[in-house]
């Protein structure tokens, strides 16, 4: 009941940890108790007939095998793996040539598993992994897929008579040269062609002459390669295509569109981290690429301003517009180019502004013994933007922590300072500013004597 097989005794009972067994003939052996922790049984190794009850496979690296059909139930398996009517199944399992036709396979994972050509035919797949499988040339007819996820499967040739598809998950599927008509499809895909058609197919190198797939959602699904000739893409959401190589010009395309140098374009998406900074009659924009370039480079930048007014000149990813009146409101529009034409812009509202003119009307009375009321109107120019308070100095105005607020009535600010400790006989100079979102604006100075 021993063999040796690369250097390693196998047999009933033998430690295989971390054994390098890729593509060894182990079929209609007692593997019993055998100890396969970490082994390696990829690359066609086969199990066929063999006998692994209580055999530990925690972590064995079996994608690649052979699919086995084996007696007992081992004590552990990898994730993903189990048996199935005495077949080993599990990701990247070999299964081609079998013929599996009425079997149970429902919530199995067979992800990135080998099925060509495979009979399943009235085979239960409902809600099994097939994401990556190859399906070429299966025959697929009458079998369930309620709840499966063939996303990147292959399924070139494969025979889809009667197949109900309407819950399967068809993102990145391969296909063309499909046999029969399945009776369901996912909403928004079509059948044409003999190719599965919608959003994220993988349509590389399809050969899609002639088709008509106006209207369509082809949103992120693989065109390199294929061949559009006469196609109708008209009206088609193309958001995210991949393509290049393009063979063929197609009869109509959506609008925004064209085939540059075998490529699909369209405008390019919005710029991104569009920001304005106001200044004194002028606002500064910076921004990003857009994510989307539309599928050629980008070769320039428009900026536009609402109402008009202005000039606005572009420089990279950052734009100057001068000659704004502070205080208007304008919404700047920033859009990327390239050779199909503009894209989508990007908007962002701004109000230019300065700093406050000085107070006006700036009076001092002495209403009380040792006291000044300093008072004053607004500026004349707010520079574009409400005043937010006023400030007054009385000595050493040119050091910030010198000046004070005059503090507010309610939200409003307030237009006089009540100043005490005042000495009788004794000059005062006193310095008043209005200050705004863009600082602090022109200084208005009053010089008193001292009376009371």
């Amino acid at each position: 009941g021993w063999v040796m097989r690369v250097g390693y005794l196998i047999g009933p009972s033998a430690n295989l940890t971390g054994a390098n067994l890729v593509a060894q003939d182990l079929m209609h052996m007692d593997l019993t108790r055998t100890n396969f922790t970490d082994a390696s049984l990829g690359g066609g190794a086969s199990l066929t007939g063999s006998t692994i009850s209580d055999a530990d496979f925690t972590g064995a690296r079996l994608a690649g095998m052979q699919l086995s059909e084996v007696s007992g139930t081992p004590s552990h398996l990898p994730a993903g793996w189990l048996i199935r009517s005495h077949y080993l199944l599990g990701p990247g399992v070999r299964m081609s040539g079998r013929n599996l036709s009425g079997m149970n396979l429902s919530e199995t994972d067979l992800s990135e598993a080998n099925l060509e050509p495979l009979g399943l035919t009235i085979t239960d797949l409902s809600s099994a992994n097939l994401s990556n499988s190859n399906l070429s040339s299966a025959r697929l007819s009458f079998a369930t897929f309620a709840g499966a996820n063939l996303s990147g499967a292959r399924l070139t040739n494969a025979s889809v008579m009667n197949l109900n598809l309407a819950e399967v998950t068809l993102a990145g599927v391969v296909s063309g040269g499909l046999i029969g008509t399945p009776i369901n499809i996912p909403s928004g895909w079509v059948l044409a062609g003999g190719y599965l058609i919608g959003a994220g197919a993988n349509l590389q190198g399809a050969d899609l002459r002639g088709l008509v797939l106006g209207g369509r959602d082809l949103t992120g699904a693989n065109l390199t390669g294929a061949n559009l000739t006469g196609a109708n893409l008209t009206g088609a959401n193309l958001t995210g295509v991949i393509s290049g190589n393009i063979i063929g010009s197609p009869a109509g395309l959506p609008a925004g569109w064209a085939l540059v140098t075998g490529k699909l374009a369209s405008g390019p998406g919005s710029p991104k981290a569009l920001v304005a900074v106001a200044a004194n009659s002028r606002v500064r924009l910076t921004w990003t690429k857009p994510a989307a370039d539309g599928g050629t480079a980008i070769t320039s930048y428009a900026v536009t301003v609402a109402p008009t007014g202005g000039a606005c000149s572009v420089s990279g990813l950052s734009a100057t517009c001068a000659g704004l009146r502070n205080g208007t409101r304008y919404s700047f529009s920033v859009t990327a180019r390239n050779v199909v034409g503009l894209g989508t812009s990007a908007l962002v509202p701004a109000t230019p502004r300065t700093t406050p003119g000085a107070p006006q009307n700036v009076t001092v009375t002495a209403p009380l013994s040792q006291q000044a009321r300093i008072s004053w109107a607004r500026p004349l120019s707010d520079g574009g933007a409400s005043v937010r308070r006023y400030e007054y100095c009385r000595s050493l105005c040119a050091k910030s922590a010198s000046w004070r607020s005059a503090g507010l009535v309610g939200a409003t600010p307030k237009r006089s300072v009540l100043l005490t400790g005042l000495v009788r006989g004794r000059t005062y100079s006193v310095q008043v500013r209005a200050v705004n979102g863009a600082g602090s604006g022109a200084v208005r100075t009053v010089t008193f004597s001292q009376r009371k």
